[in-house]
């Protein structure tokens, strides 16, 4: 990115941060710097209290068999590198009880977490690229597919088509809240779509899209949370930019790092972000706070 641009950048986020009374912060606490290799999604497991790591390893688009999951403690302690291995090129997460599912590049695995196995693989359409996964407190799983701009839903039978539009373009990070899944994608109305996303917004139940805010482009979206209060963080994977979009859209800039910045899990009740850094091979812990 050119300097001028990138200061520009910087400067508009500083100004709509000064306009807020309360923005977070982020604090990093931990970061771990070995053993992983193209991390890309990263999901806290509240019952067993470890973090869960996928590593693409090689191409995005590789069916290698070289990609795993690694596990990883709450303080940043590698408990196993390898946990679940033989994938190819995983990405995003999601997790339901004692059930990890992995969007698998062509298909979604689930895996025991109790025994490390796999207990099930549903395949996905031909040519398919799945990027991320989100589950609702019912267990209902959605999970979305950058190459052919839609979103599955796992049924009975396996994945299903459930929404597709004009104006949904290279889906990428997705979180379910209440009945609205929360989608950083590009629209019709993006000019570079495959590289600038929105935040925005399906009804799962009138299967209706809307934007979280207005046609501002918000960059290369990858990873969506909610920051549990109406807001959401968000990263930038092109730009290396976490930021955040505040319940009434106002955008802050809360650090600049390197390209790469990929899907991130943000866990309200401890106030930490673990977010991955792709191309410098860590998992990065952060605390939140507000001021």
């Amino acid at each position: 990115m050119p300097k001028a641009i990138l200061i520009s950048i910087i400067f508009w986020f500083s100004f709509v941060q000064a306009q807020e009374a309360l923005v977070p912060v982020m604090e990093e606490v931990w970061r771990l710097e070995h053993s992983l290799h193209r991390p890309e999604s990263a999901i806290f497991d509240p019952l067993k209290q470890v973090i869960y790591l996928s590593n693409i390893t090689g191409d995005v688009s590789a069916k290698d068999g070289t990609g795993y999951i690694s596990l990883i403690s709450k303080r940043g302690d590698l408990l196993k590198a390898q946990w679940f291995a033989g994938l190819n090129a995983p990405k995003g997460l999601g997790l339901f009880e004692d059930k990890l599912y992995i969007a698998d590049l062509d298909k979604l695995i689930v895996v025991d977490t109790n025994t490390a196995e796999m207990i099930a693989s549903y395949p996905a359409q031909e040519n398919a690229f799945l990027n991320d996964v989100a589950l609702s407190s019912e267990g209902h799983v959605y999970v979305s597919d950058s190459q052919k701009s839609l979103i599955y839903h796992l049924e009975n039978t396996g994945l299903e088509v459930f929404f597709k539009d004009a104006n949904l373009v290279s889906p990428n990070g997705l979180y379910v809240l209440e009945n609205k899944l929360v989608i950083a994608a590009s629209d019709m109305e993006a000019l570079q779509p495959y590289t600038s996303r929105y935040v925005q917004i399906l009804d799962l139940n009138e299967k209706t899209l809307s934007l979280f805010s207005d046609r501002t482009s918000m960059g290369s979206l990858d990873g969506v949370e909610p920051d549990g209060q109406g807001g959401f963080f968000l990263s930038d994977w092109g730009t290396g930019l976490m930021l955040h979009t505040s319940a009434t859209a106002e955008v802050s800039l809360l650090a600049l790092l390197e390209q790469g910045a990929a899907d991130f899990d943000y866990v309200q009740e401890d106030n930490l972000l673990y977010l991955p850094m792709m191309f410098s091979d860590s998992l990065i812990a952060y605390q939140i706070g507000w001021e």
